[in-house]
């Protein structure tokens, strides 16, 4: 496993702890359902380098989140290379898949990750674009208890400056079990370029930050 995907994980395995005391228990206790959406996408259209690791990369996430994670493989998504169409379309798929959920589990959650190329606007996905507002407002409808976004691509900070934000304690400090809310983490800033080696040379994407 790369440094910088290990770093992630690093990050995502203590977090998964934290959300799965109660997973599995019977349905008149805390039962919990989580839902992973992984998306990783090596091309990002004309003019962009094609990248090596980023379908692995999220191939890797899956593993991590079905074997440590409490997610279910029946309850992961996994997009690679999809078209714009493609991810709307599991994403509205997802959406229904949690409000049936809901009635038969005390808590539901959800897990997105992305690895590919962006810029300051956009999700590229080879050469289709989803801007940074369609991908918030795509989250957001989401009626999880918990939804966490993870973008590992360039730029990505930029999906985090909207105005009007409040400053909240660290929510893995929270050490209340029924916390609720959502959290993005990027791996770059707005004006950043995440990196990735080949063959000696560094392309826009992968070093986690």
């Amino acid at each position: 496993m790369r440094p910088a995907l290990s770093r992630l994980v690093a990050l995502l395995v203590p977090l998964c702890g934290l959300f799965a005391a109660g997973y599995g228990q019977p349905q008149n206790e805390m039962y919990i359902r989580r839902f992973a959406f992984i998306v990783g996408a090596n091309q990002g259209g004309s003019g962009r380098v094609t990248l090596n690791y980023a379908v692995e990369d999220a191939r890797s996430i899956k593993k991590v989140l079905e074997d440590m994670g409490g997610v279910m493989a029946g309850d992961t998504r996994f997009l690679p290379e999809p078209s714009r169409e493609t991810f709307f379309r599991e994403i509205s798929a997802l959406s229904g898949d949690i409000e049936r959920s809901r009635s038969a589990f005390r808590r539901v959650e959800v897990i997105f990750y992305y690895s590919g190329h962006s810029d300051e606007e956009n999700i590229l996905l080879g050469g289709e674009r989803i801007s940074y507002g369609e991908f918030k407002d795509a989250i957001m409808m989401l009626k999880a208890d918990v939804r966490i976004a993870i973008l590992d691509s360039c730029a990505s900070g930029a999906m985090t400056l909207p105005k009007g934000v409040i400053k909240k304690s660290p929510f893995l400090m929270d050490t209340a079990y029924d916390m609720k809310g959502y959290a993005f983490m990027t791996s770059s800033s707005a004006s950043e370029a995440a990196q990735e080696p080949v063959t000696g040379e560094w392309v826009d994407h992968g070093a986690w930050v």
